[in-house]
């Protein structure tokens, strides 16, 4: 028994591990919360739900690898947003842990966004569900144009800190910036996360990193290609996720993403997102 010891507690780890990241909603991956204006807004930034008058609608799946190997959907979401007000539904199955116990749960969100001259300000409140707990948190975020090409953005994420089985989600603090060419065809972001330490009297920040960069061909078609790269506080790359979307009004996104084992790049997961958007005619 104690020569199985060691690998019954790393499978342990990587269970609560992928359950924590699984928590979080696929399109946080690999949008940013000052490139994102539909119905995924809801999931990365409320306050993009505002920017512009647009109903949209969402349907997301993501497969993730297993620890023992191999590939199954492990989360999909659905969602609408209708000139700022959106509502989402996020299921998550991870099957079981290193125990036998499940550690699948569902989330619904809603939000509600309100344009400003040059920007937007949203909110939105989450209800977690699943292995017989619950809990809430709240959202806040804000847009601002400050100039064309310009997109600044803050969000906090996760306030209340809830208890999602069983692991406490920190608040999250979010500041970013997108930049793109006057025809829009090359964008390029960044962002700086602040997370709270676990609650152990330790008052210090984890403070992380994202980078990422667009680029749009086509115009009857088009297409973009996107990557994300996720930076920890030593800036190393920690994951990277790389993508294609076709379309416009009527996209659809496939997105990998890739982290580091044993010196290699592997396939972490796969998702292939369907958004259908209409700007809406009128004023608000």
């Amino acid at each position: 028994m104690t020569r199985f010891l060691p690998v019954i507690m790393a499978t342990g780890l990587l269970a609560a591990s992928a359950e924590a990241q699984v928590n979080s909603p696929r399109s946080a991956d690999y949008l940013f919360l000052t490139n994102v204006w539909d119905a995924r807004a809801l999931w990365v930034n409320p306050a993009g739900l505002g920017i512009l008058p647009e109903a949209s609608l969402l349907g997301e799946f993501m497969i993730h690898r297993k620890i023992d190997g191999g590939y199954k959907l492990g989360q999909f979401t659905v969602g609408f947003n209708s000139r700022g007000f959106s509502l989402g539904y996020q299921r998550d199955r991870l099957g079981q842990d290193a125990f036998g116990e499940g550690i699948s749960g569902t989330t619904w969100k809603g939000g509600l966004a309100v344009p400003f001259r040059g920007g937007s300000i949203g909110g939105a409140m989450t209800w977690y569900r699943g292995t017989g707990e619950s809990d809430t948190d709240f959202d806040l975020g804000l847009l601002y144009r400050p100039a064309l090409g310009i997109v600044l953005g803050g969000a906090v994420r996760h306030i209340g800190k809830p208890t999602v089985r069983g692991v406490e989600i920190p608040v999250e603090s979010v500041v970013g910036v997108h930049w793109s060419t006057p025809d829009g065809s090359l964008a390029l972001l960044g962002e700086g996360h602040a997370t709270d330490s676990p609650d152990d009297g330790d008052s210090d920040l984890d403070i992380t990193y994202r980078g990422g960069a667009q680029l749009s061909i086509g115009n009857r078609l088009p297409i973009t290609v996107l990557t994300a790269f996720d930076l920890g506080s030593n800036v190393a790359i920690d994951r990277w996720h790389i993508g294609v979307r076709v379309g416009a009004g009527r996209q659809v996104t496939a997105v990998g993403t890739f982290v580091s084992r044993n010196e290699q790049m592997q396939l972490d997961r796969a998702s292939v997102a369907g958004v259908v958007s209409n700007i809406l005619a009128g004023r608000r």
